[in-house]
């Protein structure tokens, strides 16, 4: 064997083993909360630590459903996901094709300062947001925490870094054939960014199933809250006890969405992040 196939053979299990042992460290705090829903409040805080329950407590789960309605907090939440989602995707799609394929006075510079947004932290923008909602009246209303999703400056840049690695040459031959600027975006551009679109739809799916923050912020009737609001309620509902096992069998119901949502498109989010990665200059 030659020295630069083994040199290729040991780097190569290097990075396997590297990246199994990041794995296992982001694994392992979900891992402890999927075991902690079955533990005892006792077992939870209990000094040292004890990986596996001694006494597997799936009532732990019954508690929740009676404490709090899940049905109802889940339904509310998978409606702002989902439209959230749908709503960010078209968007995004729309203003991405404008910023890669387009010519237009102040392209760039309207570009620039959305890609600028990305890099201002999420709470500075509550304030401002909470007064524009409180004004347009929509507190307590479904809208508040779906309008705000809606326009997101990541998935403009993920789908214009995207759209640029399409040739021009393939629409031009579609103006020539007559294609109207709309149907070349919808017959031709749209099924040729379906990896960039599943990679997107998680993220922001993600993203808007897991907010705690604003949906706390817009809400107050408990039958609109989300599930993420309803859970944190979890952890103080017996005489103002924390409650970790509640609020960890909770958070373990909250996350089986997100988790068969990527299992289900995770080929296309791979494929998208990396085609996105490889060709999404020039």
């Amino acid at each position: 064997m030659s020295k630069n196939k083994k040199l290729r053979i040991t780097v190569e299990v290097f990075r396997e083993a590297v990246l199994w042992i990041v794995g296992g460290f982001v694994a392992l705090p979900f891992l402890w909360m999927t075991l902690g829903s079955f533990k005892t409040q006792a077992e939870i805080v209990r000094i040292p630590i004890t990986f596996l329950p001694e006494r597997w407590m799936f009532d732990n789960f019954y508690e929740v459903i009676t404490l709090i309605n899940v049905t109802r907090l889940f339904l509310n939440s998978t409606l702002i996901a989902v439209t959230t989602t749908v709503g960010a995707l078209i968007t995004s799609a729309m203003a991405g094709y404008a910023f890669a394929k387009l010519r237009f006075r102040g392209r760039e510079a309207t570009f620039m300062l959305i890609f600028i947004t990305m890099i201002i932290p999420y709470f500075l923008t509550l304030i401002p947001s909470y007064v524009i909602v409180y004004r347009l009246r929509l507190i307590n209303t479904y809208w508040a925490a779906i309008i705000p999703g809606l326009a997101n400056s990541f998935g403009v840049f993920m789908m214009r870094q995207f759209m640029m690695s399409i040739p021009n040459d393939l629409l031009d031959a579609a103006k020539i054939d007559g294609y109207s600027e709309f149907r070349i975006f919808w017959e031709i551009v749209l099924p040729l960014t379906k990896p960039a679109l599943a990679s997107l739809s998680i993220f922001v799916f993600m993203w808007s199933w897991q907010d705690f923050l604003w949906p706390m912020l817009i809400f107050s009737n408990k039958d609109m809250m989300t599930l993420q609001v309803g859970i944190n309620y979890l952890q103080a509902v017996r005489a103002g006890v924390l409650n970790y096992q509640y609020a960890m069998a909770g958070s373990t119901i909250a996350i089986v969405p997100v988790l068969l949502v990527f299992l289900f498109m995770q080929n296309q989010i791979i494929k998208g992040v990396t085609i996105t990665g490889m060709k999404g200059g020039g």
